[in-house]
């Protein structure tokens, strides 16, 4: 299938349009997330560099969690029909998105603790 650019914002196809506007273009979860990420490196660590270098972690996952969101609600939009890409799985994959970024977070947390195999050598073991 063709997809087609009406604007900025506009996105279709023969079958459907997808209209991107500040709420569907990722703005809320790219917010929470950073405001997630700084609370939850306070918390974990306690220090403001492992905050931020959560939050810079985050934003560009955030912006490829939503870029997938959008491309799947216009495939169920072009495949499928209206009420299914703009139904329950609109609203409901963005609460699917916050909580696998979440969960990534707190993974990338915990890699950021390991210490690197190089600099675990012991020269008398």
């Amino acid at each position: 299938f063709i997809v087609n650019y009406w604007d900025s914002i506009t996105l279709y196809s023969d079958h459907f349009y997808l209209i991107i506007n500040e709420t569907c273009a990722g703005v809320n979860l790219l917010i929470s997330m950073s405001l997630y990420a700084v609370g939850f490196g306070w918390v974990m660590k306690g220090d403001i560099k492992r905050a931020w270098l959560l939050v810079a972690y985050i934003i560009p996952l955030c912006m490829i969690f939503n870029g997938l969101r959008i491309a799947m609600i216009f495939c169920l939009g072009h495949f499928g029909d209206q009420a299914l890409a703009t139904g329950v799985w609109h609203e409901g994959s963005a609460y699917i998105c916050q909580i696998c970024l979440f969960i990534l977070m707190a993974l990338i947390n915990r890699g950021l603790d390991r210490v690197p195999v190089s600099s675990r050598h012991d020269p008398l073991g």
